[in-house]
């Protein structure tokens, strides 16, 4: 056993592993098929804390603390060399051949991606703008009218050069070249301006843009390898875990649907960052453990995210700090995150959160099992939703997600079952804020929340930011769209998957409920009763069920290029969720997404 002294025993080996996670939480991790490093999800932004503007408007989205840096990739031990490569034996002679000289490493690198994705989906019904009357015994007369948005086809483009600098400086980047909708039909005008962009308004040519409009360099930062860990400064994406908390939106090919851009073109959270990884354990002990264990500290400026744009006035401030343990396939991680932030409206959101997140995976005989969970719990105060009569409203959220699974090898057939729980908030009008919201690129299905649910939260929006109705719009309208999130949910979803050489195919069912009573902020200050989001009861629960079945195939050429097409297609049958205030249940919607990855690889050094 190595003495127990400072720094001794901290060697190359621990240094690597410290780099190596910190690399996949700022989006470098290591690619056996590609034999490079590629950039993705960086470092986890720390709280978008979901503000529920209270007494007037209620906002589905959490400010949650985003979660800081997950490490993605694998942290190994340096490659050592075998004491009998080169060498061979006859009879007593020893012969011994020089190894040959490896191809010099490239000092730069260039990767891009284009990523094409278009959704078809049936009639989305959502309240009118309709004077609504409640009657003495509660009844409520109001109407229902179809949002409007049938298609979407939309467009990326990015570009990710990586320089070596120096033996121990390497710097990163992702410049997006070209980001908008190809196409729109919807929806309805009134709506345009509500959530994410969903109409010609954010082209994806043309329209009068420049081509400053288009132009974002969403990663900018350098990589210092020390003799304590590595150091990361600059501006990076932010990935914790499954994505629930902290999400990059790099991921294109998830299960279902795609992730999204904001009114900014962005994807993903964005910071700029100044983050130091290292595995303390392993500066007084030499041992494999002490080297997987990492230890994370940084703090950050919010660049943007789904709630947060620096370019709008809104300056958000972080400190996180994140500890992981990662062998092999194996991991448990745990992040701390605590956001100060004052938005362009002046109001103020000060919150904490935590994030636990674990992977496991293991392999008996032909079976193989898996599972990954995340809980994320956040607490604070904002003014996020406050009026004269309630300037401060405490915040207390939380939300999960737990996933497992078996695959028969053999056959390449097995399935999983993912249950999640977003809290909810069944009271906008008290001193609590209590409704929490994953991520929008975190997508557990196709239709439910990343289309119905968003589009009655957009309708909600533009009633309650409308001064013929509702006199002086509060500053939290602009939260009230969930954007796709899951929020004040709780859902079970079991999928079978297979595989096919290159291909892969998938079909799921998708059952939800709402955590609280969804209680509309708008009709609640109309007619102090409480009806969901068309009007019907606030009580009744179910959300229904969704069937979607996905299909991806990977098709690479030579060591240049692959493309992934994809199809994706679903039906969601509403419950009494969805019922109107007549008690005319929302139709069954249909819905046909299609997508295209294509991937330009770095040359092999």
């Amino acid at each position: 056993m190595r003495a127990m002294a400072p720094c001794t025993c901290f060697d190359s080996r621990a240094a690597a592993a410290a780099a190596l996670w910190l690399l996949s939480m700022v989006g470098i991790s290591a690619n056996a098929a590609e034999g490079t490093a590629t950039a993705g999800e960086g470092t986890a932004t720390a709280a978008q804390a979901t503000a529920t503007p209270e007494a007037t408007a209620t906002p589905e989205a959490t400010a949650t603390p985003e979660a800081a840096a997950t490490p993605e990739a694998t942290v190994t031990p340096e490659a050592t060399t075998s004491p009998t490569a080169g060498t061979v034996k006859a009879a007593e002679v020893t012969t011994t051949v020089p190894p040959a000289a490896a191809a010099p490493k490239l000092p730069a690198t260039l990767r891009a991606t284009y990523f094409v994705s278009g959704l078809q989906v049936g009639e989305l019904r959502v309240l009118s703008n309709a004077p609504a009357v409640a009657a003495a015994d509660g009844t409520l007369s109001a109407t229902t009218e179809p949002y409007g948005q049938t298609r979407l086809v939309s467009h990326r483009l990015r570009i990710m050069p990586e320089v070596e600098l120096e033996k121990s400086v390497r710097l990163v980047s992702e410049v997006q070249l070209m980001t908008g909708n190809l196409d729109a039909a919807g929806p309805t005008t009134r709506f345009v301006e509500q959530g994410r962009p969903r109409g010609g308004d954010r082209g994806g040519f043309g329209n009068g843009q420049s081509f400053d409009d288009q132009l974002l360099v969403r990663k900018l930062g350098l990589e210092w390898r020390t003799p304590v860990g590595m150091i990361m400064v600059g501006r990076m994406a932010s990935q914790w875990g499954m994505g629930l908390l902290a999400n990059s939106g790099d991921d294109d090919l998830q299960d279902w649907g795609s992730t999204h851009f904001g009114a900014d073109r962005n994807y993903g959270d964005v910071v700029d960052r100044v983050v130091l990884a290292t595995a303390p354990v392993a500066l007084f002990r030499d041992s494999d453990w002490a080297r997987r264990l990492i230890l994370a500290i940084g703090g950050d400026v919010v660049v943007r995210d789904d709630r947060v744009n620096r370019s709008d006035g809104d300056l958000g401030r972080e400190g996180i700090a994140a500890l992981r343990y990662k062998d092999g396939d194996n991991e448990i991680g745990a992040y701390f995150a605590y956001r100060d932030l004052v938005d362009r409206n002046s109001d103020w959101l000060r919150v904490s959160a935590i994030d636990l997140f674990g992977r496991y995976r293991t392999r008996i005989g032909d079976l193989e099992l898996s599972g990954s969970g995340e809980g994320v719990f956040v607490t604070g105060h904002t003014t996020w939703g406050a009026d004269a009569g309630i300037p401060e409203l405490d915040v207390k959220q939380l939300g999960y997600a737990v996933k497992g699974g078996a695959t028969y090898l053999p056959l390449a057939v097995g399935g999983d079952v993912e249950v999640g729980y977003a809290s909810g908030d069944s009271n906008p009008a008290d001193t609590h804020l209590r409704n929490f919201s994953f991520d929008p690129d975190y997508n557990p299905s196709l239709i439910m929340f990343e289309e119905a649910r968003a589009a009655q939260t957009a309708a909600l929006a533009a009633d309650a930011s409308d001064p013929a109705r509702s006199g002086y719009p509060p500053n939290s309208v602009r939260l009230l769209p969930t954007n796709g999130a899951v929020t004040n949910a709780v859902y079970v979803r079991p999928t079978v998957r297979y595989a096919w050489h290159d291909l892969k195919a998938r079909l799921a069912v998708l059952w939800a409920h709402n955590a609280a009573a969804v209680v509309n902020p708008y009709l609640l200050k109309l007619t102090s009763r409480s009806y969901n989001y068309l009007g019907g009861s606030a009580t009744a629960g179910n959300m229904g069920v969704e069937v979607n079945v996905g299909i991806d195939y990977s098709y690479r050429f030579e060591d240049w290029m692959d493309l992934v097409p994809g199809l994706q297609a679903g039906r969601l049958f509403p419950g009494p969720a969805f019922t109107d205030a007549g008690g005319n249940e929302h139709p069954a919607v249909n819905a046909v997404f299609f997508r295209l990855q294509g991937r330009f690889l770095p040359p092999q050094g």
